[in-house]
């Protein structure tokens, strides 16, 4: 019962620190693309709102993703959990830059073309899809941590 509070007291904290930081990521992310001749717009309102939600749920979601990799790995020791923490974060912000890499490779063709001159390629935010990028990292980082520490500790077991 204890553990459960303190999931559902982290979930919590981590979605409000998720709005409260939602535009500092797309800020950081833009400012990471090289936008020459590239304007990225919004066209409602809602798309950014709609963004800035996903942001917070991706962030609100790390907790359960924690717990499911400690329960699929059978962790034993705090060394093992601040792996899980660690790798499940560092993929995903590797996965978000790796994002943002290919928006850049997308960015220059547009500038190689140079249909006219002078004038900038309009390009949807809602394209940009970085939370997703980086959603998927968190998954992938939990699951790689899990299955490698499940194998780490089953080897431990048979020894």
């Amino acid at each position: 019962m204890k553990k459960t509070i303190i999931y559902i007291g982290l979930t919590l904290s981590l979605i409000i620190f998720g709005f409260k930081t939602a535009q500092l990521f797309l800020d950081i992310s833009i400012s990471e693309l090289n936008l020459n001749n590239v304007s990225i717009t919004w066209i409602t309102m809602i798309g950014q709102f709609q963004q800035n939600i996903l942001y917070t749920i991706v962030i609100g979601l790390l907790p359960l993703l924690y717990f499911i990799s400690s329960k699929i790995s059978r962790v034993n020791s705090q060394r093992q959990k601040i792996s899980i923490i660690l790798i499940t974060l560092i993929i995903g912000v590797l996965i978000w830059q790796f994002r943002i890499y290919q928006l850049n490779l997308m960015f220059e063709s547009f500038t190689e073309i140079k249909l006219n001159v002078g004038n900038k390629t309009m390009f949807l935010a809602k394209d940009l899809k970085l939370e997703f990028y980086l959603f998927s990292g968190f998954i992938i980082g939990a699951l790689i941590s899990a299955l490698t520490l499940r194998q780490i500790n089953n080897r431990k077991l048979k020894e």
